[in-house]
């Protein structure tokens, strides 16, 4: 009897314990969506524009040499080894992401807004 309350009280704390964890995660994947629109709001009211996403991808055109330097500058900015909390490098992980995503898609005008 006691092995089983044992057993029960061992799979109450795990149950708990994934409970918090799944918990966190939420949490920091608003905290760091949140952060993301602020971070893009504050780099169009620096640079005067907002960006709209390119309707084809034709519309502009830019050198692949200047695509790539601009990603890899970027990259370098914003990497996440470079974070110096949790919750930054949770950002930054977010934010290259939409940086790589940006560079696949040959999307000049975003990766100008986070230079």
């Amino acid at each position: 009897m006691a092995n089983f309350l044992i057993t029960i009280f061992v799979l109450l704390l795990i149950v708990g314990w994934i409970a918090n964890i799944i918990k966190a995660s939420f949490h920091t994947a608003h905290f760091v969506q949140k952060k993301y629109q602020k971070f893009v709001e504050e780099q169009e009211n620096k640079k005067g524009t907002q960006y709209i996403p390119p309707q084809s991808k034709t519309n502009f055109t830019v050198s692949n040499e200047e695509l790539k330097s601009l990603y890899h500058k970027l990259i370098r900015k914003y990497h996440p080894d470079l974070a110096t909390s949790q919750e930054d490098k949770g950002f930054r992980t977010f934010l290259t992401a939409k940086i790589n995503k940006a560079y696949s898609d040959r999307d000049f005008k975003l990766l100008s807004l986070f230079d």
